[in-house]
């Protein structure tokens, strides 16, 4: 379970933050990831949005109608919604245990649309939005990319494209910039505070034979038991 005493001094450490030029940026950068990933607003307000985490962050940028769950949501391991309710996960700033992680992207599963897609959005581990702990991406968990990738498909979610974001330090970072920083994610990626990692809920199971060439024994094990989850009668 979470430590909510925790939880609650980084919610507070970080309400200067969303008052501030800087989260005005940051929301114009995750903006232009989400339309360029799953589509326009418009077209987004016709379908089902889960938003799992930071409501701030995400309130002006998603529809109206989208649902949200919070990091209390998520301790629970049941997010209380029947399968396939929605079309859109959107994940920010939702996880702080590194053992919360596989059962509540199990969860994620069983809620999304066959076919569904994800766009999980973590900062990345070395970076200077990670020092500043005056910013949301100072607490909780980071990835490494690759090995979320490969946590996301033994648990039976099919990783499609990775999005680099928050290029420069939070101190030089402005709206401006993140109107177009999409253009130099190639070449700034080592500086990157973020990346947000879309994908698409997988049906099938990835065959024994292909699992273990791809996978070590070790993790070909675990993926076993994560996609047995999922097996339907």
């Amino acid at each position: 379970m979470l430590n909510m005493k925790e939880v609650n001094k980084n919610i507070d450490e970080c309400v200067p933050f969303y008052s501030g030029s800087t989260a005005a940026a940051v929301k114009i950068s995750f903006a232009s990831i989400i339309k360029d990933e799953l589509g326009e607003l418009g077209n987004l307000g016709s379908l089902r949005v889960l938003v799992a985490g930071d409501k701030s962050m995400f309130a002006g940028v998603v529809p109206n109608g989208a649902t949200f769950v919070s990091k209390e949501d998520v301790a629970r391991g049941d997010l209380g919604f029947p399968d396939c309710s929605f079309d859109e996960v959107i994940i920010f700033n939702a996880i702080d245990e590194k053992t919360l992680l596989d059962g509540f992207m199990r969860e994620v599963w069983r809620v999304l649309e066959d076919g569904g897609k994800m766009l999980f959005f973590a900062p990345s581990p070395i970076s200077f939005w990670r020092m500043d702990k005056g910013t949301p991406l100072g607490s909780g968990l980071s990835f490494c990319p690759l090995k979320l990738w490969f946590r996301l498909a033994r648990l039976r979610f099919t990783p499609l494209k990775v999005r680099r974001a928050l290029l420069l330090p939070p101190r030089f970072y402005n709206s401006s910039w993140a109107a177009r920083e999409a253009k130099y994610q190639f070449w700034l990626a080592p500086l990157a505070g973020a990346f947000a990692m879309l994908c698409e809920k997988r049906l099938i199971a990835m065959p024994p034979k292909v699992r273990a060439r791809i996978f070590s024994p070790k993790v070909a094990s675990s993926a076993g038991s994560a996609t047995t989850a999922f097996s339907k009668p």
